[in-house]
């Protein structure tokens, strides 16, 4: 077993960008400001460490591969992947591991997502990614080094969540081989590695394999024609002046800056607007919610990615300052409200706060419960605030039945039938909403802006 600690990490603003919009269009100027002070700041919260060991295997049998574990008594160890553990056949060792950047990054994005800066937030936690697949990477060579020196090749890397029939959950078995409180991190009730940035795989090395370098197991899954990450450039979404100076009505121009994210524009024309005598409604449908309409719409279609989205969002934001204590005067009626968090042991937000963003711009009043939010959480804020509809968001599988618990907690309340339930996250299909009883699914924050106005009626 060994500690890896000292991991060179040469991130650029540049890189994390590129790993963010992936084609070769040069983004807005306030996107590459974030990014270079996320990099800045991440500099002194980034503490990478890996604890790794390479097992011996003594058989690979059905779905479960039989490890030697590195101990006195050599007794066995098994890692069940499920129907592809024959990725490992060829295996003679498999090189376990677990590592991490440590906790202090992702505490300073919470606090940078309460602090309302969302933008920074985002790009600090891409920042974060960045780093730890530079870990990953680290740690690939490692093993290719050691296949080298044997004259054998690597298989891809493996991890649980990564295959289909290895859940979240084999993680108590790969995380058992290693010390992790050697390197501050721990599995929690959920099977999820603390600090949340950390990553478990497993590489087999052999004389089988043919390839010398580790390879992704991305070829592997079923999603990987439809895969985001596996698309190519979507080209290019800049808007020409001509294009600009062609809207010549203050609404059209309060949505095309609010596309191009510029905030204090956006301010500027709804003061002009209502200096011209328009409604707030008015502005408020034909200019921020007409923009936020087209943003959804482009970032649906992957010409748009989540940075843009940010962007025009807080532009969308200076704009409603404006109209906010003007549109309560006047008493004009909203989309409706939405009570939204991410349930019960899954502390991921940046979904749902795009999903939060991407309903206020359509003019949706949310009560944010935040992450970890209980089913009480959610039956407390619907009999206060009485809202039209609640979302519930999950990235884990091993926390999708919080949103089952949750519904029939509505329903024990007396509450279900007083709201549109909608679910959504990266393992929430449409077949899993019908089956827990909600009413809707949404597969990212654009559609879900569609699918709460058709349930909001």
């Amino acid at each position: 077993m060994k500690i890896l600690r000292d991991i060179p990490l040469s991130l650029t603003p540049e890189y994390v960008l590129q790993e963010i919009f992936r084609r070769q269009q040069k983004p807005a100027r306030s996107a590459l400001l974030a990014a270079e002070e996320a990099v800045t700041m991440s500099r002194r919260l980034i503490v990478p460490a890996a604890v790794y060991d390479a097992l011996p295997v003594r058989d690979v049998v059905g779905e479960q591969v039989i490890l030697i574990a590195d101990s006195p008594s050599r007794d066995e160890r098994r890692l069940t992947l499920g129907p592809k553990a024959d990725l490992l056949t060829l295996a003679r060792q498999v090189m376990v591991t677990v590592y991490t950047i440590g906790p202090a990054l992702e505490t300073r994005v919470h606090e940078l997502y309460q602090a309302g800066e969302d933008l920074l937030a985002f790009m600090l936690d891409s920042v974060g990614v960045a780093a730890l697949g530079t870990v990953g990477e680290a740690l690939h060579r490692r093993v290719e080094e050691l296949a080298s020196e044997l004259g054998w090749g690597v298989s891809p890397a493996l991890g649980p969540g990564s295959l289909v029939g290895w859940p979240l959950q084999g993680q108590r078995e790969l995380c058992a081989l290693l010390p992790l409180e050697k390197i501050g991190a721990h599995l929690n009730s959920h099977c999820v590695l603390q600090p949340h940035k950390s990553v478990s795989m497993v590489i087999g090395l052999g004389p089988g394999y043919e390839s010398s370098h580790v390879g992704s197991v991305c070829c592997y899954c079923s999603l990987a024609d439809s895969c985001w990450r596996r698309r190519g450039d979507t080209g290019s979404v800049v808007k020409t002046h001509q294009e600009v100076s062609e809207m010549a009505d203050v609404l059209q121009k309060i949505a095309s800056n609010l596309y191009s994210g510029e905030d204090e524009k956006v301010a500027g024309l709804v003061r002009e607007a209502l200096n011209q005598g328009m409604a707030p409604s008015e502005i408020l449908q034909g200019g921020l919610v007409a923009g936020m309409d087209r943003v959804g719409m482009d970032f649906k279609c992957g010409e748009l990615f989540v940075p843009e989205v940010l962007i025009a969002a807080r532009a969308m934001h200076a704009g409603m300052k404006v109209l906010r204590p003007l549109l309560a005067e006047s008493e004009t009626p909203g989309a409706g409200k939405y009570v939204i968090g991410t349930v019960k042991g899954d502390l991921h937000d940046i979904g749902k706060n795009l999903v939060k963003m991407m309903l206020e711009g359509a003019g949706f009043e949310t009560i944010d419960l935040g992450t970890d939010a209980s089913p009480a959480d959610f039956v407390a804020a619907v009999r206060e605030h009485q809202p039209r509809l609640v979302g519930m968001s999950a990235l884990l599988t091993t926390t999708m039945g919080q949103m089952k618990t949750t519904v029939e907690a509505l329903e024990e309340a007396g509450l279900r039938d007083s709201v549109k339930i909608m679910v959504g996250g990266a393992p929430v299909t449409a077949v899993f909403a019908k089956e827990i009883g909600a009413d809707a699914y949404a597969p990212d924050a654009a559609t879900a802006v569609d699918v709460a106005r058709g349930l909001a009626g």
